[in-house]
């Protein structure tokens, strides 16, 4: 064995984790990282041959200490890196979508002229939410539901064109997924063509989701 400074490098494995005076500083990255079978590794790698009966002077001991805890400060960097930008690629598109669907809720709202401070009993309220239903069960893919929900504003709200329009895309979106509302939502689309000539969104939801399509 050399010098007081000399040991087995197993004996030394067991108890670098808990050496106070050596690690005082900088432990902190070893606690709860490295596994001492990731450590009896990482020495044998350094090494080439088993460390049970291999002897090293400390000052090597020490160099090779050190290369650890740089190792380990490199671990905790990478996986703090990855975690942040999984909570970005998780979490800007969520809040995106949320604030476009929160604006086309309030666009509607405010077109209408919604004033929350009402009776929220009252027939004004009750097509709000309608709308805002409508809107939800559209953007969820719940079209036949989203049709009830506007055509139940408009029996609120008659001849409002924004919730016309709403309907209109439903109609579509429901005749592209099943023949048998094309019908009636084309029928729906032609009577708004004739009520509103100078918007042309009805005119394109009608080549969009009813081109080629005749009914008697």
């Amino acid at each position: 064995m050399l010098g007081g400074g000399a040991g087995s490098i197993d004996h030394m494995i067991k108890t670098l984790r808990n050496n106070k005076l050596l690690l005082k500083r900088k432990r902190k990255y070893f606690k709860g990282k490295f596994s001492y079978r990731e450590i009896r590794e990482y020495y044998t790698i350094k090494f080439g041959k088993p460390l049970s009966k291999v002897e090293i002077e400390q000052a090597v001991l020490d160099e090779i200490r050190k290369e650890l805890i740089l190792a380990q400060r490199k671990r905790y960097f990478k996986v703090t890196i990855l975690s942040l930008l999984l909570f970005f690629v998780l979490a800007v598109p969520i809040y995106f979508l949320f604030q476009l669907s929160f604006v086309e809720k309030q666009e509607v709202v405010r077109d209408i002229g919604y004033d929350e401070s009402r009776n929220p009993y009252s027939d004004k309220n009750r097509g709000i939410e309608m709308i805002k239903l409508g809107l939800q069960n559209k953007a969820e893919g719940y079209y036949f539901l989203a049709i009830g929900n506007f055509e139940h504003a408009l029996k609120i709200y008659p001849n409002n064109e924004k919730v016309e329009v709403l309907l209109a895309e439903s109609y579509g979106l429901i005749c592209k997924r099943s023949k048998q509302y094309c019908e009636k939502g084309l029928k729906f689309i032609q009577r708004m063509k004739i009520k509103h000539p100078e918007n042309e969104v009805f005119k394109d939801y009608e080549l969009k989701y009813f081109k080629g399509l005749k009914f008697k």
